[in-house]
């Protein structure tokens, strides 16, 4: 059961990147034959996935230093639970993660829109998933160390 506890983070992020991948890897042929070309559609799926990407990346902007403050509380509190500073060090990590992803997309998002509609563009909606995913991943972890932090 420790076994579980300390991978099951990273064993369900691989999952869903795995499921998330595959289902673009299915779906690529009738998103060519069916392209979306028009500048309306790609402006619209550009402005909605940079929108949503963006909401990704200033979640993580609050929830990374609010971490690191709940770290520093615990590491100058002597009766504060190692557990709980664990996992939100873990929580710390896949925020970091989430906000590579996220960085990467806003980065990405205004070049490839110019030519493909980025809602349909494989280098784009790839790490969409994983971007959220990773989000998800570290508000578990932050909710468990707090949990752990006041009941333990």
């Amino acid at each position: 059961m420790n076994y579980l506890y300390q991978w099951w983070d990273i064993i369900v992020f691989l999952l869903f990147a795995v499921f998330h991948i595959g289902g673009w890897l299915e779906i690529r042929s009738s998103l060519r034959s069916s392209p979306l070309d028009c500048l309306e559609q790609r402006q619209f799926a550009a402005s909605a996935l940079n929108n949503a990407s963006v909401a990704g990346v200033t979640a993580v902007s609050i929830l990374i230093p609010a971490s690191v403050i709940m770290i520093q509380l615990g590491a100058e509190k002597t009766g504060f639970p190692n557990r709980a500073l664990e996992e939100v060090f873990r929580a710390s990590l896949w925020f970091l993660l989430s906000l590579a992803f996220g960085l990467f997309l806003l980065f990405l998002i205004p070049m490839r829109s110019q030519k493909y509609n980025v809602v349909r563009d494989m280098l784009t909606g790839i790490p969409f998933g994983p971007q959220l995913a990773a989000l998800l991943i570290g508000m578990i972890w932050l909710v468990s160390g707090i949990y752990t932090a006041v009941y333990a």
